[in-house]
């Protein structure tokens, strides 16, 4: 299970799964499947944030993680 949140999304996502690792790896890819962010996430409880980097514009983009993919709105 993955959830980002708020979506649409301001810049800062909070992130809950239900992995059990302590460590996210993640990746984050526009539409066209350009790899905009990726890196390593500590996760508290299933949960962790994240902000956007600041060269992304308004647009979709997908989450990719272990624990699955999902969509997502920066506005």
């Amino acid at each position: 299970c993955l959830n980002i949140l708020p979506n649409p999304t301001n810049g800062i996502l909070k992130i809950e799964t239900n992995s059990a690792t302590r460590n996210l790896e993640y990746q984050i890819s526009d539409v066209q499947g350009k790899i905009v962010a990726q890196g390593i996430l500590a996760q508290s409880n299933g949960t962790s944030e994240l902000r956007m980097p600041e060269h992304c514009s308004a647009g979709t983009y997908l989450f990719i993680c272990e624990a699955g993919t999902t969509k997502f709105t920066l506005q």
